[in-house]
C-alpha cells in the first residue's frame, strides 16, 4: 500500500528527529560524567566537538520539527510519540539511574517505536509481536549495561557512572540478557503453534526455521 508506506516513512522521520532531540538532551545533562567514561569522552558534546550552545539550539529545533511532521501522520501516532517522549525524558531525568527500572523502561521505549509505527497506518499490533519484542529488548538493555559494567571492571571502577549498578551486578546482569533472550525465542514458538498463524500462513510450520537462529543468536 503506497499510502502506509508513506505514512511510515514520515512517521520513522518524525520519531527519528524527537528521539535524536532527547538523546542531545541526555548528554548535555550527562555531560560531565560522559567526560570521565573510557568511551563516551567521545561523544559530541563531551569531546567539544559540538558545543553546548550549539547543541541547546538544536534540539528544540528537532523537537519541533518532528513533532511538525507528526501531525501529518495521524492522531494515534502523535499520542505514542507524545507517551515517548514523557517516558524518556522522565527517563534522562531520574529513571536511568534507578536499577533494573531503566532496563525495563529501554525495553518499553523500543518497544513503544514498533507500536507507533503500527498506529502510524492503523494496524493493532498482534500481542504477540509485543510480547516477542518487549524481551527481545529486554535482553538488548541488559547486554548494554552488562558491557558498561564489564568496562568499569576493566579500568579497575567500582559503580557505573550515573547508572545504580555496581561493578558486582555483573553476574547478576550476565545471567537475566540470555534468559531474556530465550523468553523471546519461546514466545516466538508458541506463536508457531498459535491459531493466528493457522489463519494467516500457508506453510507456517516452516516459522519453525527462524527458531534456530535467534538461539544462536
Amino acid at each position: 500500500n503506497p499510502g502506509n508506506i508513506a505514512r511510515v516513512m514520515a512517521a520513522m522521520i518524525a520519531f527519528s528527529l524527537c528521539a535524536s532531540a532527547i538523546y542531545l538532551i541526555n548528554d548535555m545533562m550527562d555531560i560531565d560524567a560522559d567526560r570521565r567514561h573510557p568511551r563516551k569522552r567521545n561523544r559530541a558534546l563531551a569531546s567539544g566537538a559540538l558545543s553546548l550552545a550549539r547543541a541547546a539550539i538544536l534540539a528544540p529545533l528537532l523537537l519541533a520539527t518532528g513533532v511538525l511532521i507528526a501531525i501529518f501522520v495521524s492522531q494515534q501516532f502523535i499520542v505514542a510519540l507524545a507517551v515517548y517522549l514523557t517516558l524518556a525524558g522522565t527517563y534522562s531525568l531520574w529513571l536511568k539511574s534507578k536499577l533494573m527500572v531503566d532496563v525495563i523502561v529501554l525495553a518499553g521505549l523500543y518497544s513503544l517505536r514498533i507500536y507507533a509505527g503500527g498506529m502510524a497506518v492503523g494496524i493493532n499490533l498482534s500481542h504477540w509481536l509485543l510480547l516477542f519484542s518487549m524481551f527481545f529488548f529486554l535482553s538488548l538493555a541488559f547486554v548494554k549495561r552488562y558491557t558498561e559494567l564489564r568496562l568499569v571492571e576493566q579500568h579497575e571502577g567500582s559503580a557505573a557512572i550515573g547508572r545504580g549498578y555496581l561493578v558486582d551486578d555483573i553476574e547478576m546482569l550476565r545471567v537475566f540478557g540470555p534468559v531474556c533472550g530465550y523468553l523471546s525465542v519461546l514466545i516466538f514458538a508458541m506463536y508457531i503453534d498459535s491459531a493466528d498463524v493457522i489463519r494467516l500462513y500457508g506453510h507456517g510450520q516452516r516459522l519453525w526455521a527462524i527458531c534456530p537462529v535467534l538461539l544462536y543468536w
